[in-house]
């Protein structure tokens, strides 16, 4: 019965539906309060070895070294933030105030991972547009 109501909206509702982000999100402009960043900063390096294979290719070892903790503790950090140089595993979870359009203020979390540009680029105090569901005004997700 869903699908054939929806079937004649054409797939973008669909997708909506299916997506839970329906109309009845509101839009509302925030600002990070905290951020709480955990992630694994992995460095692979190739040195050769001086030896050849059977062919004539170098042969190369590699050496992987990683650090984990505390985004902000890891000395990399600011280097692999701005240069993306290193691959990044982690997450971050950032606390955000919003206003809504009506007025309502209230707070929520929104989380991201090392594959998120979000995770790299958010300050404290940063701007952020974020969706509120209605239900559950800490339920928040980027807009």
């Amino acid at each position: 019965m869903l699908l054939r109501l929806l079937a004649p909206a054409g797939p973008v509702a669909l997708a909506a539906a299916l997506t839970g982000c329906g109309p009845d999100w509101v839009h509302a402009k925030g600002s990070v309060t905290s951020i709480d960043r955990k992630c694994e900063i992995i460095e692979a390096r190739r040195d050769p070895t001086g030896e050849t294979t059977s062919s004539g290719r170098a042969i190369s070892s590699q050496d992987t070294r990683s650090y984990t903790g505390q985004c902000a503790d890891v000395a990399e950090w600011e280097h692999v933030r701005s240069k993306h140089s290193k691959k990044v595993e982690g997450e971050a979870e950032v606390s955000v105030m919003y206003t809504r359009a009506d007025g309502q203020t209230g707070s929520g979390k929104l989380h991201f991972d090392g594959a998120d540009r979000e995770f790299y680029d958010l300050r404290y105090g940063d701007p952020l547009d974020v969706l509120v569901d209605p239900a559950d005004p800490t339920h928040l997700r980027a807009a």
